[in-house]
C-alpha cells in the first residue's frame, strides 16, 4: 500500500485503488484499508491530525505528502489499478531501495495541496546504513508485509482478513410530498458507498435526491428536474442521468448539468474508471460510448434485424475493463447477457434476468421476478460457475416496465432497493368498483402476463410468464376456467377482435415478434398479418374491426405507433418520433387513441385523433401508463405512479381532458385489459406492493451471504 502511494505522492489515491492494489481479486472490506493505514503511520512515527506523510482526504482516499525521489530501477509498477509484485520479499526490497528517498514534510491543514518539493539536499539522499528514515521504512515494509501475507492466507482459505462486521439495515424516508414512480424508481449508490441517489416524483417532476451517510435528510439535486436512471462517477463527485432526450452529468452538489450527448431515457449506463461512459438505448437501440466530457457516441452493439431482442440496456462494465453486462430486452422474455469490447462478441449469460451486476465478491447479481438473485462468476471465461440463488426477496416490481433497476450496491457492500412490501396473496384478477370494493374473479391464480378482455366482457387472453414456449392461453371470467391455444412458437400481446371471433398477438417461431391472428375457439397455425425485420406487438382493434394499432419497435426512433388496415394489408406510421410510444386504444367510437409516452423522462398518458392528424392532449398530471377506455367512451382509465386513476373524457365540440382522480389509495393493484365495464374496471393484486414513499438500506449486505449459502 505505501509502495502505491509512493508511486503517485502528491495525488490523492482513491481508496479503491489501494484496495485493488493490496487486494487484487480478493474482497476485503474499507476497515482493511484503515487498519494498514493505521501501521504505516505508527511505523513512520506520523500524525493522522497533522501528518508528515501520509495526508487523509475526507471521503476520496489518502495523499502520500512528504517530498520522494526514487533511486532504484526495482520499484514497484503501479499499472492502473494493480500493483505489480512478484513476492513480499521485493515488495520489501522496493521500499528499503528508496528509503533514501524519503523526507518528511511540514505538517499542512488537509484543505491545501501539498508544497511543491524542494531541490533534494544530497546530502539527506546519500545512502548510508545511518540514514535515520530506512529504520522506519524497514519496520513499515515489515509491517505491509505481514499484512499482505495475513490476507493472503485467508483469501487462500475463502474469509476476511478480519472479522465480518454485523449487518445492519435502515429505511430512508422520502420527503413529504415525494413518491417513488413505479415506472421510473432507479437508484444508484457510489462505489464508497458514502452517497445514495434515487428518483422521485416531487411537484409533479421527477427529480434526483441525494442521501448522504452524515447527513439525516435527503435533499434534492437543484438541476436535476426531469432525470431518470441515475449513475455515479467512479470517485462519486457527479452523477449522471438521462433528461429530455439527452444523457448528462452534474455534480452532486447541484448547479448547471453539462449535455454529454443525445439519448433516449430508459437504459441505465455505467461509468468506466478510464473516463468513459457505457448507456443504453443508444443509437440502434444498442450500448454506446461516450467520453465523460462529452461528443459523439460510439455504438458498440445493437440489435440485428430479424432478431427478438428489441433493445440493450443498463450495462455494468467490469472491473478488468475487458467487458460490459447488460441487458438484452425481448417481448417474451429479458437475459442478461455479456460484450466482450476486442471482439465485439456478445453471449448470454443467464436467462429471464435483467439487471446483471457485477460483484467484489466474485458473483453476478441480477433481478428476477421481485427477487434478486447471486450466482458465482468467472471473470477469466466469463461464465457461471454455480446455480443462482436468491439472496432477496421483496423487491418492488412493475409487470411490463424495464425503466430503471430497483437496486444498487457499493464495492465496500451497501446496498439500496425499493422495497416491495408482500401482501402473501396469490396474484389474481379481480373487477374494482366505483367504491373501491373488489370483486373477485374466479380464474386459479396463474402468473399472467399481458391480458386483454374481450369485447363481451366475459373472457380474457393472456399469456403466462413462466412457461417455456409462452402460449396464448384463454379465461372464462364465467366458469373460471384457463385453457391453453396450443402452438409452436412464442405468443405475446394478445387482443380481442371487436367481434369476438379473432384475437391478434404477436408471435415469434425463430425470428423477431411480428403480427399474427387467429380464431378464438378453433385450434390451428396462426395466420401472419405483417413480416418485419422489426418486432411488433398488437394493441388495439378499430371498433369495425378494420384497423389494428400496434407497436413497432425500431432500432433508430425506439416504440412506434403503427396502423394497420387489416383488409389491404397496408401500414402506415400514427406517432413516431425519437421518443418511445406504445399502447395506443382506440376510443368506442374508432374517432381516438389514448397511448403513453415518455418524451417527458417519463411514462404519461395521452390522447389524439385516430388518423394521426390534429394535436395531442395530455392526460396524466404526474405520470401515467396502460391507458383504458369505459364502454361508453366517457371514462378513460390509467396507471398513475401505480394507482389506479380516471378522467372524464369530452369529444365535442372540441376534446377535453377533466382532472385526474384516483379510484383508490392502494397501490398494490394493477389495471388490466383494454376496455372497463360502466362502472367498474379489471385489475390485478399484485403479491409485492412497491412502497411508494421509502428506501430500504442493508450496510454489510455482502456479510449476510455467508450466511445464505451463496457460494
Amino acid at each position: 500500500m505505501l509502495a502505491a502511494l509512493l508511486a503517485d505522492a502528491g495525488s490523492i489515491v482513491a481508496k479503491q485503488t489501494l484496495l485493488d492494489a493490496s487486494w487484487p481479486d480478493t474482497f476485503v472490506t474499507e476497515s482493511s484499508l484503515l487498519e494498514v493505514i493505521r501501521l504505516l503511520r505508527e511505523a513512520l512515527g506520523d500524525d493522522r491530525l497533522n501528518p508528515t506523510y501520509i495526508q487523509t482526504v475526507h471521503r476520496r482516499g489518502y495523499r502520500f505528502i512528504a517530498p520522494v525521489r526514487f533511486e532504484s530501477s526495482k520499484v514497484p509498477r503501479f499499472e492502473g489499478s494493480r500493483f505489480h509484485r512478484s513476492s513480499s520479499a521485493a515488495a520489501i526490497d522496493s521500499l528499503t531501495d528508496v528509503s533514501s528517498s524519503l523526507e518528511p514534510a511540514n505538517p499542512e491543514p488537509s484543505n491545501h495541496e501539498p508544497p511543491k518539493p524542494e531541490p533534494p539536499n544530497p546530502r539527506t539522499f546519500e545512502p548510508s546504513n545511518r540514514d535515520p528514515w530506512r529504520p522506519l521504512i524497514v519496520a513499515a515494509a515489515a509491517a505491509v508485509s505481514a499484512t499482505i501475507g495475513i490476507a493472503g492466507v485467508f483469501a487462500v482459505l475463502g474469509q476476511r482478513p478480519i472479522e465480518p462486521r454485523p449487518t445492519m439495515r435502515f429505511t430512508i424516508a422520502l420527503p413529504e410530498d415525494a413518491v417513488i414512480d413505479p415506472l421510473r424508481g432507479s437508484v444508484a449508490v457510489s462505489s464508497d458507498g458514502t452517497r445514495m441517489v434515487y428518483v422521485a416524483a416531487y411537484d409533479g417532476q421527477s427529480r434526483l435526491f441525494l442521501r448522504t451517510i452524515d447527513r439525516d435528510n435527503p435533499v434534492a439535486i437543484d438541476g436535476s428536474d426531469g432525470a431518470a436512471d441515475p449513475f455515479f462517477s467512479p470517485d462519486g463527485a457527479w452523477v449522471g442521468f438521462f433528461a429530455h432526450g439527452s444523457l448528462k452529468k452534474l455534480r452532486v452538489e447541484g448547479g448547471t448539468p453539462v449535455v454529454l450527448c443525445a439519448a433516449r431515457s430508459g437504459a441505465g449506463a455505467s461509468w468506466a474508471p478510464d473516463g468513459t461512459i457505457i448507456f443504453g438505448g443508444g443509437p440502434g437501440g444498442g450500448l454506446a460510448r461516450v467520453s465523460e466530457q462529452g461528443g459523439e457516441p460510439v455504438v458498440l452493439a445493437a440489435p440485428a434485424p430479424g432478431s427478438r431482442e428489441v433493445s440493450y440496456g443498463w450495462p455494468d462494465v467490469l472491473p478488468d475493463g475487458r467487458g460490459v453486462l447488460y441487458t438484452a430486452v425481448s417481448l417474451a422474455e429479458n437475459a442478461v447477457a455479456l460484450l466482450d469490447f476486442a471482439s465485439g462478441h456478445r453471449h448470454t449469460i443467464i436467462d429471464a434476468a435483467r439487471f446483471g451486476r457485477y460483484s467484489p465478491t466474485g458473483h453476478l447479481v441480477f433481478e428476477r421476478r421481485g427477487r434478486l438473485e447471486a450466482a458465482p462468476f468467472s471473470l477469466a471465461n466469463w461464465k457461471l460457475t454455480a446455480a443462482p440463488r436468491a439472496i432477496l426477496r421483496g423487491l418492488a416490481k412493475e409487470g411490463a416496465s424495464l425503466d430503471g433497476s430497483r437496486f444498487a450496491f457499493s464495492r465496500t457492500g451497501s446496498l439500496l432497493y425499493i422495497p416491495g412490501a408482500s401482501t402473501d396473496v396469490d396474484e389474481r384478477l379481480q373487477w374494482l368498483g366505483p367504491d373501491g370494493r373488489l370483486e373477485p374473479v374466479s380464474l386459479p391464480a396463474a402468473p399472467l402476463a399481458a391480458i386483454d378482455i374481450a369485447p363481451n366482457l366475459r373472457q380474457v387472453a393472456a399469456t403466462i410468464e413462466d412457461t417455456n414456449t409462452q402460449d396464448l392461453w384463454i379465461g372464462d371470467l364465467q366458469r373460471g376456467a384457463l385453457s391453453r391455444v396450443a402452438g409452436d412458437g412464442q405468443s405475446v400481446g394478445p387482443t380481442w377482435r371487436p367481434d369476438g371471433l379473432e384475437i391478434a398477438f404477436a408471435y415469434s417461431k425463430a425470428g423477431p415478434f411480428n403480427l399474427f391472428v387467429r380464431a378464438a375457439d378453433v385450434d390451428g397455425a396462426p395466420q401472419p398479418l405483417v413480416e418485419s425485420p422489426w418486432n411488433q406487438l398488437p394493441t388495439s382493434w378499430s371498433p369495425d374491426g378494420r384497423f389494428l394499432a400496434f407497436t413497432e419497435f425500431h432500432p433508430m426512433t425506439g416504440a412506434d405507433i403503427w396502423m394497420l388496415d387489416v383488409r389491404t394489408r397496408e401500414r402506415r406510421p400514427i406517432v413516431r418520433t425519437l421518443f418511445d410510444e406504445s399502447y395506443a386504444r382506440f376510443s368506442p367510437d374508432g374517432r381516438w387513441i389514448a397511448y403513453m409516452s415518455n418524451e417527458s423522462g417519463r411514462w404519461d398518458v395521452f390522447v389524439r385523433r385516430a388518423d394521426g392528424t390534429g394535436p395531442r392532449v395530455q392526460v396524466s398530471t404526474a405520470g401515467g401508463a396502460w391507458p383504458c377506455w369505459s364502454m361508453d367512451g366517457r371514462t378513460l382509465y390509467f396507471s398513475a405512479s401505480g394507482q389506479a386513476a380516471a378522467a372524464a373524457v369530452q369529444t365535442t365540440p372540441a376534446l377535453s381532458i377533466s382532472p385526474v382522480m384516483l379510484l383508490t389509495d392502494r397501490a398494490d393493484l394493477q389495471l388490466v385489459g383494454s376496455r372497463a365495464d360502466s362502472n367498474r374496471v379489471l385489475v390485478r393484486r399484485s403479491s409485492i406492493a412497491p412502497a411508494r414513499h421509502e428506501l430500504r438500506v442493508i450496510v454489510e449486505w455482502f456479510s449476510e451471504w455467508t450466511r445464505l449459502r451463496i457460494g
